[in-house]
């Protein structure tokens, strides 16, 4: 069964699918730049990966961004069995 990285943001609804973890990861890192530092200052950031989910060492408060990412499969008609 074929599957896709899904990315999210804490209780957003919905998901962005993904062809590889390499994209969902560079993608949740764009979007939290650009949400939280308005695409300026990404040098100030200290971003990592803990497992499937975005941290900022540079939020003294808590690190977590809630961006993750997870594999999902992808449901096709011959996928579903009666």
């Amino acid at each position: 069964m074929e599957t896709v990285w899904l990315v999210v943001r804490g209780e957003d609804p919905g998901a962005t699918p993904c062809a590889d973890r390499e994209a969902a990861m560079r993608y949740a890192t764009l979007k939290w730049i650009e949400d939280e530092y308005n695409g300026e200052d990404a040098e100030a950031t200290s971003l990592r990966w803990e497992d499937d989910e975005l941290m900022d060492d540079s939020q003294p408060d808590w690190p977590g961004t809630g961006w993750a990412v997870f594999k999902a499969p992808v449901i096709t008609t011959n996928s579903l069995h009666r």
